[in-house]
């Protein structure tokens, strides 16, 4: 996308000016592409160019944010008080990501002693968020919080302006919300951003663009609940409406929030089930053969 621009390059030998060269994109993490075929799928996303675990021992790279939190020699600094199991991950987690800003300050220190950080836009998302300070999740894996769903994203340049983008998007719109605005709602009809969970067979939570103080999420199997959280009033939702079946669900929400978001929910839940059966066809997946 970076390399759409009209004043880029077609390469680097063509001017002196870095800033007129085309951009190298290199996906990096710390962890095995290995699971799920992502070595496979990561390529076909337009990344040719990867480091990962396998290529450790030859990048700056580290998971010690993942859990359990790990830091070299087991030490760590308490930062809250009591003992319990709550405050020993947090402190846990609040330790690892201190040392991994460490190590990303030393990355960013490197480029500018190697004179290379004007040419370089270093560009950092996680692959989901953590409900830990919320109900104590560890994982996000059959976690259906919002603290799950909240990437983090960092951009250092050293000529880059502090920015707020307050879009609502998903981690593939991130490029397209930082270069211009996007439409969250046309002639009657919303953006509507679904999210996978962790595992893909149980959950599918959806929202809106246009809404997305609104957040529902659908069992895609028998033995989950239906959940409707109204993040405006209940931001860390502490009450989410939960029900084993819609009809259930939508009394409920009549009652405490009106026909106008009893409307949205039944959209929402209309359009996601349009969405599960096309992505079974991409897919090939019959429900009754399993």
């Amino acid at each position: 996308m970076l390399n759409q621009q009209p004043d880029i390059a077609s390469n680097a030998s063509g001017t002196d000016n870095f800033t007129k060269w085309p951009w190298h994109s290199i996906y990096m993490q710390s962890v095995t592409d290995r699971y799920d075929d992502q070595s496979k799928l990561t390529p076909a996303l337009g990344f040719h160019d990867m480091k990962t675990k396998e290529i450790i021992g030859r990048t700056h790279l580290t998971g010690t944010t993942h859990h359990p939190w790990g830091l070299p020699n087991k030490t760590y600094e308490r930062i809250l008080g009591s003992e319990n199991r709550h405050n020993n991950d947090l402190n846990k987690y609040l330790n690892a990501v201190g040392f991994q800003d460490k190590w990303l300050t030393e990355i960013i220190d490197i480029l500018e002693e190697k004179g290379v950080a004007n040419e370089t836009l270093f560009v950092m998302a996680g692959d989901h968020g953590l409900s830990l300070p919320n109900d104590g999740g560890i994982t996000p894996y059959d976690n259906p919080h919002v603290g799950s769903f909240a990437v983090p994203i960092v951009l250092a340049h050293p000529q880059l302006p502090a920015l707020e983008i307050s879009a609502p998007v998903l981690s593939n719109q991130i490029g397209q919300s930082l270069i211009r605005p996007l439409i969250q709602e046309q002639d009657g009809i919303q953006d509507w951003q679904f999210t996978v969970m962790n595992t893909g067979g149980s959950w599918l939570a959806v929202r809106s663009a246009a809404k997305p103080q609104f957040r529902l999420v659908i069992p895609l199997v028998n033995d989950v609940e239906w959940r409707f959280s109204d993040l405006s009033t209940d931001p860390q939702e502490l009450e989410p409406v939960v029900r084993f079946d819609l009809a259930d669900l939508a009394v409920v929400i009549r009652k405490r929030y009106g026909e106008k978001v009893l409307h949205w929910l039944y959209d929402a839940a209309y359009v996601s089930n349009w969405w599960i059966e096309q992505n079974w066809k991409r897919y090939g997946f019959h429900p009754k053969d399993y």
